[in-house]
């Protein structure tokens, strides 16, 4: 009975070599299942199915290694192999997988890694929530130029981790302070299952990282792709693939069923403060900077109990978020220890991570802008202004999101037209701007890098320059934020220009709707140029895809050169 079954089976694979060979090998999800990426053509694939049937009757442990194939064909072909023993994968199955959902982690724009955000996959289990987090292996101790160089050239080995969900969660909320968006994925257990045993035959697969294309979302997107057997959301990423674009994918295919958010352990400790009035505020300041006891704080009876509950928890959350930035000094030590006493004695727990659900996707702001305008300036020249920025976003977008404290901006240029005279205006490779907000609690530092060519002196030729500033953002009121910041660079024609910079801004927030800001600006050059600049720019949200901008400039206040621009902005 054996052999005849031995034989049957034989002939089945005689028959698919000859026939079901040209159907089965060029299955959209056979070949969703070749996840080698040596795998590209027909024969190869015709190769491989061969070769898995033959390997699933020689070897049955092979049903082991390769369960989401086994899965599939066994559904085409009604195969119904005796199943071999397979504890490591009867122990990822007996996990029992519920839910499972992506989390997008916000934006961090002083890491080069992070300045698009990050995705990963939670698994909900019958017993704790995992992650499946596709990374790069990134060696100690690189340094940014070398990083950005391998990351962009795909010189990084990356693959997949699979490890309790909290451990990420702490990795992302308390020590990198990034927010969390989860959004919960409509599927069959039949579904989940597909992914989940697809993940468990890569999930040891070593690839080549690239930062704009193989990448954390190329990846869960092939993840969420096994789902279905007629899916084809992987063939819709284009040659650029950033976190976003898997949640505006998802989106588009209804698959997101809840979307909720987590603040960061930073913003979670804003959340707390906010509810302090100035006073309390102030004995916080003090308990955290060693000027007032906890002993003397506990007994003070002029505050609230809810009041100094408050504080107590700001204080040790304020102890928890330096730990991440600097070791705990012994002088650190003690407060923090006692205010965690302090603690238990209130006898509350109020969760300030503000997990919502929402009723909208968080990140929907759009990343690529055309823009058109005018410019013009008082010797009574005038320019047509067009431009086009590739990825990914500016500080002043006014889109839909977060409230964006930086700026991405790549491969962003610009022509104009003067009378018949068609010229480049600028040609933007880099513009990366870290614009934390400074408190009496935390001092942030604003770091921004540009690497541009544009025309930047009166001759009007073109320059190309590397500049990099420093310097503070602080928070005036609800409203109006001011900041200073130094600025060195060099620029270069026909010889190099060195600069040596000074600004200080006003910037206006009304409703994230209307933003006006006003610069005032020194430049001092090594050719002798002196630039004294005042302007004032301002930005009107029209629609959820248009935004106008009007820019004032005085040039060289005491000559009277001026410059107006206008433009008008559109993200798709």
């Amino acid at each position: 009975m054996k052999s005849i079954k031995n034989l049957l089976f034989i002939v089945i694979v005689l028959f698919i070599s000859l026939e079901a060979n040209e159907n089965l090998a060029q299955d959209d999800y056979w070949l969703k299942l070749l996840h080698s990426q040596t795998v590209v053509s027909t024969v190869d694939a015709k190769k491989e199915l061969k070769k898995t049937l033959t390997l699933f009757q020689t070897d049955p442990t092979s049903l082991c290694q390769y369960p989401a194939r086994y899965k599939w064909l066994n559904s085409k072909l009604d195969l119904n192999l005796s199943k071999p023993s397979c504890s490591l994968l009867e122990k990822f199955r007996d996990l029992h997988f519920k839910k499972l959902s992506v989390v997008f982690t916000s934006e961090r724009y002083d890491s080069p890694a992070s300045v698009f955000g990050h995705t990963m996959m939670k698994v909900e289990t019958d017993s704790i929530p995992y992650a499946i987090n596709y990374s790069a292996k990134i060696p100690d101790n690189i340094n940014s130029l070398e990083y950005i160089f391998k990351g962009i050239n795909g010189r990084f080995i990356s693959g997949y981790s699979f490890m309790p969900f909290s451990t990420k969660e702490y990795e992302y909320r308390s020590g990198e302070f990034r927010d969390l968006i989860t959004f919960e994925l409509h599927l069959t257990p039949d579904e989940i299952e597909n992914i989940m045993l697809y993940f468990y035959e890569i999930q040891n697969s070593k690839e080549n990282y690239y930062f704009l294309s193989h990448n954390c979302s190329s990846e869960l997107i092939k993840l969420i792709d096994m789902a279905k057997y007629n899916s084809k959301l992987s063939k819709e990423f284009s040659s650029v693939t950033i976190p976003i674009n898997i949640i505006y994918l998802l989106q588009k295919y209804n698959y997101i069923k809840e979307i909720t958010t987590k603040h960061s352990k930073l913003k979670q400790f804003y959340t707390i403060i906010n509810q302090l009035n100035s006073k309390e505020r102030e004995i916080l300041f003090k308990i955290t900077h060693f000027q007032y006891s906890v002993n003397k704080f506990a007994k003070n009876k002029m505050l609230s109990k809810n009041s100094k509950y408050l504080i107590t928890v700001a204080g040790i959350q304020y102890f928890e978020i330096k730990s991440t930035k600097e070791s705990l000094t012994q002088k650190s030590l003690y407060p923090f220890m006692k205010l965690i006493a302090l603690k238990l004695k209130y006898n509350q727990t109020k969760d300030f991570s503000q997990l919502k659900v929402l009723n909208k996707n968080p990140i929907s702001n759009k990343f690529h802008k055309f823009y058109i305008g005018t410019l013009s300036n008082s010797n009574n020249s005038n320019k047509v202004f067009l431009g086009y920025r590739y990825l990914y976003r500016d500080r002043f977008d006014l889109m839909d999101s977060f409230k964006k404290n930086g700026t991405v901006e790549l491969l962003d240029f610009a022509i104009t037209k003067k009378s018949e005279k068609i010229s480049l205006e600028h040609l933007t490779l880099l513009n990366l701007e870290a614009m934390p907000v400074s408190n009496i609690f935390f001092q942030e530092t604003i770091n921004k890098i540009k690497i541009e060519t544009a025309r930047v002196f009166e001759d009007d030729k073109l320059y190309t320059y590397f500049n990099y500033g420093l310097g503070y953002r602080y928070r005036l009121n609800r409203l109006i934020d001011y900041q200073f910041y130094l600025k060195t660079g060099i620029y270069y024609n026909t010889k190099p220009i060195y600069l040596a910079s000074a600004e200080i801004s006003f910037e206006y927030n009304y409703n994230n709707r209307f933003i006006s800001e006003l610069m005032l600006e020194l430049n001092s050059f090594s050719n002798e140029v002196i630039q004294k600049n005042i302007s004032l720019h301002n930005y009107m949200k029209l629609s959820s895809s248009i935004v106008t901008e009007l820019k004032l400039v005085d040039k060289n206040h005491r000559k009277k050169s001026s410059e107006i621009m206008f433009l008008i902005n559109y993200f798709f």
